[in-house]
């Protein structure tokens, strides 16, 4: 009779993307508008059928804020933005519904940055351990950042490495994989999304922190690779050597995968590595001479007036 025996890198990484889609799906369905932000019809709604008008994720259409058709696609801040409710507006056509799907994906993101992901969870827990005492003045997406390397790190060296028991390879695994996931949607909520805050210092020091992290998370996959898959083994900093080079896109030829699980693993790392450094990290360097805010609702309305007045 067959013995089946299961991967430890695939069982954690399974459970680490049934954690975040679990996580997403909470967190999201939790943070839905309120009843003062449905969307409002009325007039404005039925004059202006076809028309630009403001959209808001969390809101719906805005009522009085028909716009000028070359504002279509300009991102602006909601009057009802609050700080623990994120509002994500956006100039659309009023019929085209994929926009509005669109900044909905974009407002899923940002609730996931806010409360669900590992920072949101520890700037949570400081706001309640402080609730009645000045809250503690630290950098909460720095200390997620160490955490992480802090759980990374022996991840690499100890647990990867550990053939005794099941459960210390698929727990190295699942940190791998949940950090991988959880930076990637940070970062990617924070560049894409809300573009705050813009120091651009600080982001760029966390994004290299970030891209740190995510060569550790892969390295600790391939040395959780069986052997054989690799032309020489992986263990330690070897491993994170090959990830380095991997992410980077270097490549020195000195190892290579060989079976289609490593070359699969390699591709997606690959990947993973040039969305992060040509659209994300590039986008953080960007913010150095950037505006450092969107425009307001009133600011876009009165632009659309003056637009308006142009073309008569």
């Amino acid at each position: 009779m067959p013995v089946y025996t299961v991967d430890p890198a695939i069982m954690g990484v399974a459970v680490a993307l049934i954690v975040i889609i679990v996580i997403i799906w909470w967190g999201c369905s939790s943070a839905k508008p309120k009843k003062e932000h449905k969307e409002q019809k009325g007039i404005f709604s039925r004059r202006h059928k076809g028309k630009a008008v403001a959209y808001c994720a969390s809101c719906g259409k805005l009522p009085n804020s028909s716009m000028n058709d070359l504002l279509v696609g300009r991102r602006f801040i909601c009057p009802k933005w609050e700080l623990d409710f994120p509002h994500i507006g956006a100039v659309i056509k009023e019929k085209e519904r994929y926009m509005e799907c669109w900044l909905h994906i974009q407002r899923w993101l940002q609730c996931y940055s806010m409360s669900w992901s590992l920072s949101g969870l520890l700037s949570r827990l400081r706001n309640r351990i402080f609730k009645r005492r000045p809250a503690l003045s630290v950098d909460i997406a720095l200390i997620a950042l160490i955490i992480w390397l802090l759980l990374l790190l022996p991840s690499l060296f100890f647990f990867a490495l550990s053939s005794s028991w099941l459960f210390w390879p698929s727990a190295a695994a699942f940190f791998a994989a949940y950090s991988v996931g959880d930076s990637l949607l940070v970062n990617t909520s924070v560049t894409l999304v809300t573009q705050q805050p813009r120091l651009p210092l600080r982001s760029v020091i966390l994004g290299g922190f970030a891209f740190l992290e995510l060569s550790l998370a892969f390295a600790v996959f391939y040395a959780l690779l069986p052997v054989g898959a690799m032309n020489q083994t992986l263990h330690g900093l070897t491993a994170w050597y090959f990830s380095l080079v991997t992410i980077v896109t270097l490549g020195y030829g000195d190892f290579h995968p060989c079976s289609p699980f490593a070359r699969s693993l390699v591709m997606v790392e690959i990947v993973v590595g040039l969305y992060f450094l040509y659209t994300l990290f590039a986008t953080i360097v960007s913010w150095a001479t950037a505006s450092d805010t969107l425009p307001t609702l009133a600011e876009l309305i009165e632009k659309s007036k003056k637009l308006d007045e142009e073309e008569y």
